[in-house]
């Protein structure tokens, strides 16, 4: 996948002259709409203990944005009191009913002295201070215009330079507002790729608002789509990915073996076996692995990805058990069981007596886990 467009063109002219303004981008955050399908105003809608501008506010906060503006409408009395507490600007855009594209100009023309602003609509509001962080990078590198990608689909926010501000404020809207005005400019476009869903999801109605809600309860373990990103973002090669998937299946079937009996995050689990190799071309993989997890927000499964070579000790079942014994019985993308892997180690290791002990003792140590699990559940799992 191509992460970025790299072939900058000229720029357009801006409003304070040949130069733009130096420092990191403003935040514009849209909050001016009716929430007609919602039914409630979308802002103060509560996502994990947390407003939903509140989460958008932070997330640019913690990505490096200083400045922030808010632009307000249908809502103004709530969404300005809950935007001043929270130390933001306000521009309440007495046209907001003409639409989207009012709101946008009625903000960028309070920021008309910021170097660039990222705009995040505050439907939007689960998008991590990774991506905001990479964007405030991108336009630190001379960056006009980008957009977050995931998987490849671009999504909020996008980044849009001061010299694109002069074309926004001098349209009426009557031309399809913002959406043909940055297609104009596409030959400045970068594509920034993120292992973050986040960017493509909003809340219009209260569907979405109860799936994002679900979402941002489970912030720091990725899903499927999200472990694909990451691993294409780390260039993991495929044979890797099949190992994973290989190792994903058979904790899960252990997983389901143990339900009811012990209590195992599966969702955690699955996330963790996907991406436990993701770093496999590196030196001390499983640390290199956990430090790109964690870059990216994804501590919930990093934990595990650290701790996967080695293990837990003792027979504790859990998900750092399931992963360990689920990896040791995998080779390549084949299951195959303990026995054969310690035959393939002898093998390996043959006149490396240290290299051949450390690599038994995991496998033992996996062997007393298979046998937990059948204590525990009173069946052999057939692999």
């Amino acid at each position: 996948m191509d992460e970025q467009k790299k072939s900058l063109g000229p720029k357009d002219g801006n409003l304070l002259g040949n130069r733009a303004p130096e420092g990191s981008p403003a935040g514009l955050i849209l909050a001016a709409g009716f929430s007609s399908r919602m039914g409630r105003c979308k802002a103060l809608l509560d996502l994990a203990g947390q407003s939903a501008l509140e989460r958008v506010v932070r997330s640019l906060r913690l990505g490096g944005v200083e400045r922030i503006v808010v632009v307000t409408g249908h809502y103004r009395t709530e969404v300005e009191t809950e935007a001043r507490r929270l130390g933001c600007s306000v521009a309440f855009n007495a046209d907001y009913e003409r639409g989207m594209f009012s709101s946008i100009r009625r903000g960028v023309l309070a920021l008309d002295g910021a170097p660039a602003l990222l705009l995040l609509p505050v439907d939007v509001p689960l998008v991590s201070f990774q991506v905001i962080s990479a964007l405030v990078a991108v336009h630190h590198r001379g960056s006009e215009l980008a957009y977050p990608a995931f998987l490849g689909k671009r999504g909020h926010p996008p980044l849009i330079g001061h010299s694109l501000f002069p074309a926004v404020i001098g349209d009426d809207g009557s031309r399809g507002g913002l959406r043909p005005i940055l297609e104009a400019r596409e030959h400045l476009a970068q594509d920034v790729a993120v292992p973050d869903e986040a960017v493509l999801l909003d809340m219009d109605s209260p569907e979405d608002y109860e799936a994002l809600r679900a979402k941002a309860l489970r912030r720091d373990i990725p899903n499927e789509k999200e472990c694909r990103a990451l691993l294409d973002l780390a260039e993991t090669p495929e044979e890797v990915r099949r190992h994973g998937e290989t190792v994903a299946d058979l904790a899960d079937r252990l997983a389901a073996s143990l339900a009811g009996k012990v209590p195992i995050d599966r969702q955690r689990l699955r996330a963790a076996c996907l991406l436990h190799d993701l770093a496999r071309t590196s030196a001390d993989h499983a640390l290199a692995g956990a430090r790109f997890l964690r870059s990216w927000g994804w501590k919930g499964v990093a934990d595990l990805v650290a701790d996967h070579m080695d293990g837990p000790q003792g027979e504790t079942l859990d998900e750092g058990a399931l992963l360990f014994a689920a990896d040791k019985a995998v080779q390549s993308s084949q299951i195959v069981g303990i026995p054969l892997r310690r035959k393939l180690m002898e093998k390996r290791f043959r006149g490396n007596a240290e290299a051949l002990a450390n690599a038994l003792d995991r496998l033992d140590r996996a062997e007393a886990i298979f046998r937990a699990l059948k204590e525990r559940t009173g069946q052999a799992l057939s692999l």
